[in-house]
C-alpha cells in the first residue's frame, strides 16, 4: 500500500474508502451469483475481489478469493460457505481499515 501512497494518510484513506465501497459490491455480486446459480458471474466477482484484497496487501483475503474463483463450478452450498468465509475475511479487513483511518 505504501508503494502506492508514498505514506500519505490522505491517500491511504481515499484507497480505504474505494476498497470497501467496492468489496462491499464484490460480495453483493457474489451473493447474487450463488442464488440464481450463475458460475461465471461468480467467477468473475471472486476474480475481481481477488485484485482488490491484493492490490491492498490483504493476502488472506486475496487467497479466499483466488479459492472461490478457481471453485466457480462449485454447488450452491459450497459457494456460500465460500462467501460465509469471504464476508468473515472483509469484515477483517475493514475493522483493520478502520483503526487504522482514526
Amino acid at each position: 500500500l505504501e508503494t502506492f501512497t508514498d505514506g500519505e494518510k490522505d491517500i491511504e484513506k481515499e484507497l480505504f474508502g474505494i476498497f470497501l465501497e467496492q468489496g462491499e459490491l464484490a460480495l453483493a455480486r457474489l451473493q447474487t451469483a450463488v442464488a440464481d446459480d450463475m458460475a461465471e458471474e461468480w467467477k468473475s466477482a471472486a476474480h475481481r475481489f481477488k485484485g482488490s484484497a491484493a492490490n491492498l496487501g490483504a493476502h488472506k483475503l486475496s487467497q479466499l478469493c483466488l479459492a472461490a474463483e478457481q471453485e466457480f463450478q462449485a454447488s450452491q452450498t459450497e459457494k456460500q460457505e465460500f462467501l460465509t468465509s469471504l464476508i468473515a475475511g472483509f469484515n477483517e479487513v475493514r475493522d483493520f481499515l478502520e483503526k487504522r483511518m482514526c
